[in-house]
C-alpha cells in the first residue's frame, strides 16, 4: 500500500452473536419474535465528525471510525480484510437489558504504526430516535440521526486531513497507547480486492507493512529490528489440511499417528478424516498444493524444472539426510498465482498473532487453543477446529501438528534488513525448511506463536502437516 501520511483509516465490523444472553423487555430471548426494536435500521453520526454507527438488527451493528475527517465505508459484517488504504478490523458487541433499557456496548482494539488503540463504546438505545448517554472511552458524545452512511472516499480524498503518519491521527477519540504487535506504514498501493469472496474454509488475513521499528508482544524472532517487509492481504485455511482432504487430492492418507476426537475417543478409518494429516514432508505439501489447484481450475503456484504438473517432477529422495541433493531447492513459487500454496513464515506468524497480543494463537492459556503435551498426553492428533480460534478465526495455529512454511530456515541472528519477506533465496545451499505451531506432544512453550522450528526438506514426521494459503486475485 502506498504510504499515507495524511490520514489513518480504521474500520470495525461488529460480529454476530446468536446467543449472547440478551433478553427482550418481555424476558424472552427473541428467537421466536420477528419484530425488531425501534432503533434497528437507524444510522447515527457523531457530531464531531469522527464516528458513525448503524444498528443493522438487534443482533448486529456496523461501526466505522476515521481520523482527520476522512471516512471509510465499513466492510461487510464478520469480514477481516486489508485492501488499498482501508484496514478492516473485527469488533465484538452486545446489547443487554439494564434497568429496563437496551444498552449497546462495543469494545474495539487495533494496532497501527507501532501503537495500540482502544475504543469502548456504550449507548442507551431505548429511545430509538437518538442515542442517549452515548460515550466513547468514558466521554459523552453528541449524535444525530442520518439517512445514509458516508461513502468510501477515493484515494486522493485524503488531502483534507492532517499528517497522521507518526501518531496515527493523534488518537482523537480517546484511544490508549500500549505496546503490542503492529503494522507499519504502507509503501505501495495494494489492489482493492475487498469484494473478492472468501473461499469456504478460509479466512481473509489483513495485510500489513512492517517498518522494523515495532514492538511486538510477544517478542518476535521473525519481525526483527530493521527488517522491513510487506505482507499483502491473503486467504488462509482456517484449519490444518485434514486426512480426508489430503486423500481426496493425493489418493491416500500417509498418517501414522493415532487420531482422537476432542474428548479423547480414538478414531479410525473414515471417522479420522477430520484430523490433521501427518507424515507429510515439505515436498509432499508442495505437490498437494499444485494438484489441488489443478483439480479446481486454479493457477498452480509452484513449478519445478519448468513444469507445474507434479506428475512431471522428479521423485523425492528417500534419504532424509541427503543434504547434497538440491533438486527440490529449485522449486519456484509464483506468489501472483491464485492457486494453493504454503504460507511464508512471515505470513504464518502474522496470521497466528490474529491482531492480538497473546502468547498462543488466541489466548494466553495454552489449553484454551492448543493441543499440546498438557492436554493430549502424547496420544495423537485431535480433530481440527475443536479448540478456540484466534482473532482472525484460525484454529490450531498452536499445537496439534507442526505446519510447514515455504521459507528455507535462517537462524534468527542471521535475519536482518536484507532478508526477503519470503526468506533466503531458493538457490541457496540451505536444505532445511521452516515449521511453525508445534505438535501435540510438545510442551506449551513450543506451541507459542513466536516459537520457531525447522526440519530437512526431505524429512517426514508423524507430527508434521501443513495448512494452505492463497494469494487474493480478481
Amino acid at each position: 500500500m502506498k504510504r499515507q501520511k495524511l490520514f489513518a483509516i480504521l474500520t470495525a465490523v461488529a460480529l454476530i452473536f446468536t446467543s449472547f444472553g440478551c433478553k427482550n423487555d418481555d424476558e424472552s430471548d427473541g428467537s421466536g419474535d420477528s419484530s425488531q426494536p425501534e432503533y434497528v435500521g437507524k444510522i447515527y453520526s457523531a457530531k464531531d465528525g469522527k464516528t458513525w454507527l448503524k444498528i443493522d438488527s438487534k443482533d448486529e451493528a456496523t461501526l466505522a471510525v476515521w481520523e482527520d475527517g476522512t471516512a471509510t465505508q465499513s466492510a461487510s459484517r464478520a469480514a477481516t480484510a486489508s485492501s488499498g488504504s482501508y484496514v478492516f478490523r473485527q469488533g465484538k458487541y452486545t446489547i443487554s437489558i439494564k434497568d429496563g433499557k437496551d444498552i449497546f456496548s462495543l469494545k474495539l482494539e487495533w494496532t497501527a504504526n507501532g501503537k495500540s488503540y482502544s475504543y469502548e463504546i456504550v449507548a442507551d438505545l431505548t429511545n430509538g430516535t437518538t442515542l442517549a448517554n452515548f460515550k466513547i472511552n468514558g466521554n459523552t458524545v453528541d449524535w444525530e440521526q442520518k439517512t445514509a452512511a458516508p461513502e468510501k472516499p477515493s484515494a486522493d480524498s485524503s488531502t483534507s486531513g492532517g499528517d497522521s503518519s507518526g501518531e496515527t491521527g493523534g488518537n482523537t477519540s480517546g484511544g490508549s497507547e500500549s505496546g503490542g504487535s503492529s503494522g507499519g506504514d504502507s509503501t505501495e498501493e495494494e489492489p482493492d480486492y475487498s469484494n473478492v469472496p472468501v473461499p469456504e474454509g478460509f479466512v481473509r488475513v489483513p495485510g500489513v507493512s512492517i517498518n522494523g521499528d515495532e514492538t511486538w508482544t510477544p517478542e518476535s524472532e521473525v519481525f526483527v529490528s530493521n527488517r522491513k517487509l510487506k505482507i499483502t492481504s491473503f486467504f488462509m485455511s482456517d484449519h490444518e489440511v485434514t486426512r480426508a482432504e489430503y486423500k481426496a487430492v493425493i489418493g491416500s492418507d500417509p498418517s501414522i499417528a493415532k487420531a482422537y476426537d476432542k474428548d479423547g475417543k480414538e478414531l479410525t478409518g473414515y471417522a479420522a478424516g477430520n484430523n490433521p494429516v501427518g507424515f507429510v514432508g515439505w515436498c509432499d505439501a508442495v505437490k498437494y498444493c499444485n494438484k489441488r489447484s489443478i483439480n479446481e481450475g486454479l493457477t498452480p503456484c509452484y513449478s519445478l524444472n519448468g513444469s507445474t504438473d507434479p506428475d512431471n517432477w522428479p521423485a523425492v529422495p528417500e534419504d532424509a539426510d541427503d543434504t547434497l541433493n538440491s533438486t527440490w531447492n529449485k522449486v519456484i513459487c509464483d506468489f501472483t498465482a491464485n492457486g494453493y500454496r504454503l504460507p511464508t513464515e512471515a505470513e504464518w506468524e502474522w496470521a497466528a498473532r490474529g491482531g492480538e497480543n497473546f502468547t498462543y494463537a488466541g489466548s494466553n492459556v495454552a489449553s484454551e487453543v492448543a493441543w499440546c503435551e498438557d492436554s493430549t498426553r502424547d496420544i495423537g492428533t485431535r480433530e481440527v477446529k475443536s479448540k478456540k480460534a484466534n482473532g482472525y478465526g484460525l484454529y490450531d495455529m498452536s499445537g496439534n501438528v507442526a505446519e510447514w512454511c515455504w521459507d528455507m530456515y535462517m537462524n534468527t541472528a542471521d535475519i536482518d534488513s536484507k532478508t526477503s519477506s519470503t526468506g533466503p533465496s531458493s538457490d541457496s545451499n540451505i536444505w532445511i525448511r521452516c515449521e511453525r505451531g508445534g505438535r501435540w506432544f510438545n510442551p506449551a512453550e513450543w506451541v507459542t506463536i513466536s516459537h520457531r522450528m525447522f526440519a530437512g526438506t526431505y524429512d517426514i514426521s508423524r507430527a508434521c502437516g501443513f495448512r494452505v494459503a492463497r494469494t487474493i486475485t480478481k
